[in-house]
């Protein structure tokens, strides 16, 4: 027997006798009628959450990166105001890194030093490193660079103490331009990993720049005792 339908509800004559039955109820009694319900949520959630986790990962690896390699420009010697949007070219000489406004193809017998890099200061406070010098002897001179930081500017990168206790808001061994740099860097750190301030910047290059290259320079000297 065909049901009559009257908006919601449908009838059925049956032995003369009225049944009205309600779509509503009728849909609530079938399982999951339009491919809803907890399971499908719960999965939908779980991709969220990985997702989100990659998204975090991946952010904290950034972050740990561009301070880094902010931390190692301010070691560099230079006496002007860096610019947002603007292109500084960083070099090697004396076994001190040295940051300059004139690129390499504008000195003559490479007078200021062995060329780094090109480095352009972005906001917020993020250095793009461009036409990094891939030579094989630069990396052994900046890790002796690194290391010879060890004990001085870059002393709580190689340290256990927590990245919240050695950021630079005031290091007063830095000149005035750098000291102005480092202490906005400093805030901006805390404000992107705000839930890691009790780790070390050691532990955190260990989770999340195993085998990274900063700078050409293995990361793995950041984890050295």
């Amino acid at each position: 027997m065909l049901p009559i339908i009257f908006g919601s509800n449908y009838v059925i004559l049956r032995s003369n006798k009225l049944k009205v039955f309600s779509n509503k109820s009728k849909q609530s009694m079938e399982p999951n009628p339009q491919g809803k319900g907890l399971v499908p949520i719960l999965n939908a959630l779980a991709i969220k959450k990985e997702v989100i986790q990659q998204t975090e990962s991946h952010t904290v690896a950034s972050a740990i990166y561009d301070y880094f390699i902010a931390r190692l420009i301010l070691c560099a010697k230079f006496k002007f105001k860096p610019v947002l949007n603007t292109s500084y070219y960083l070099y090697v000489r004396d076994d001190a890194l040295k940051l300059s406004l004139i690129a390499p193809n504008q000195w003559f017998h490479n007078e200021f030093g062995l060329y780094i890099c090109k480095c352009t200061l972005e906001f917020p406070l993020r250095w793009r490193i461009e036409n990094r010098n891939d030579d094989n002897d630069i990396e052994p001179i900046l890790s002796k660079i690194l290391l010879s930081l060890q004990d001085t500017l870059l002393s709580d990168l190689f340290a256990n103490q927590s990245l919240g206790e050695s950021l630079p808001y005031c290091d007063e061994r830095l000149p005035f331009h750098h000291r102005v740099l480092a202490n906005a860097l400093a805030s901006q750190i805390e404000n992107q990993l705000p839930k890691l301030l009790s780790v070390s910047f050691k532990q955190l290059a260990q989770s999340h720049l195993p085998n990274k290259k900063l700078l050409g320079i293995s990361s793995k000297l950041l984890m050295t005792e």
